[in-house]
């Protein structure tokens, strides 16, 4: 398993928080403004967990990000 820099573990623990609390995925919006950061920046993590096989987003659909570990 790769390890995560501490940004992508907040993005991913942040992740797994809100599915678990909503029956929904957070946007990127959403994200962005939770960590006072750019979208560019969730979207680089959320990038790196998808390498790093954190998680995997299903194409074609919005806020469709499902975890794996």
């Amino acid at each position: 398993m790769k390890t995560l820099t501490d940004n992508q573990n907040e993005v991913f623990r942040f992740i797994r928080y809100r599915i678990n609390k909503y029956p929904i995925v957070p946007s990127i919006v959403e994200m962005a403004e939770h960590f006072g950061v750019s979208t560019g920046s969730i979207q680089s993590a959320l990038n790196a967990l998808i390498k790093k096989g954190y998680i995997k987003r299903i194409p074609g659909k919005a806020r469709a990000i499902e975890v794996i570990k």
